[in-house]
């Protein structure tokens, strides 16, 4: 059994022991599985990293993680973004005069592979999350659910198309940055409603099974305790019974 899992520093975390990792947790419990990991920085290409790893083979299952620094800058109104020819700049989002069938900024996000653009997870200033706070007054927080909703869901078409099981873990329940928060909860909430009507696997991580203390002291990583949580919840979900009872 063969399992894809998208996402970004919870994958190769060094907040928690490499065997502690959700990651490595699965591969302890389940000797025939066997995993693939591709990490995206922006969700304009997470169709493209998709299908590059579906050029080598197909996998079982894909477990797509949703980022929140990803998700938050969809939702500023100035985000930084890399910049062609170097560095980086400042752009208006592109939603602010079209609400209807716009893309992100793809070429300038195309660098983030190569400038191995990955800013800090998890301090956060009082810009960002004024940045923010102006997005959700222009309603850029709903252009933003609506277009990682729209990736998802080709993602999961493609699955279907290839008879792959698709798994999406909702976005943690981090808790340093106020306006941050109320942006993913409106996400999960969106995601939850959407992804129940077109019956897809979803994991919600503000539900009752994760809890804060599930968090480590920065309040965005996930604790030992929370990666062994996060590792039985997938379970749950790509390993089918009575195997998976086998392995606990």
């Amino acid at each position: 059994m063969k399992a894809l899992f998208f996402g970004g520093c919870l994958l190769t975390t060094k907040t928690v022991a490499k065997d502690k990792r959700f990651i490595n947790v699965l591969l302890s419990r389940n000797a025939e599985l066997k995993i693939d990991l591709a990490r995206y920085a922006s969700f304009s290409l997470v169709e493209e990293i998709f299908l590059s790893h579906l050029s080598i083979e197909f996998p079982d299952s894909v477990v797509f993680l949703i980022r929140p620094f990803p998700f938050c800058i969809l939702t500023k109104l100035l985000p930084r973004i890399p910049k062609i020819g170097g560095g980086v700049e400042v752009k208006v989002h592109p939603g602010l005069f079209s609400k209807e069938k716009t893309e992100w900024f793809l070429e300038n996000d195309k660098l983030i592979v190569e400038m191995d653009w990955n800013p800090n997870g998890t301090k956060r200033s009082l810009t960002h999350s004024m940045n923010l706070f102006l997005g959700r007054i222009f309603g850029l927080d709903k252009w933003a659910i609506n277009y990682v909703k729209q990736k998802l869901l080709l993602l999961h078409q493609l699955c279907i198309q290839k008879n792959i099981r698709f798994i999406v873990m909702g976005p943690p329940a981090v808790s340093n940055d106020k306006q941050e928060r109320k942006l993913l909860i409106n996400l999960n909430r969106e995601l939850m409603s959407c992804f129940e009507k077109e019956k897809i696997n979803y994991v919600n991580l503000f539900s009752a099974d994760f809890p804060e203390s599930l968090l480590g002291p920065d309040k965005v990583h996930y604790s030992d305790n929370g990666h062994f949580q996060l590792a039985k919840k997938i379970e749950e979900k790509i390993i089918t019974p009575p195997f998976a009872e086998v392995q606990k």
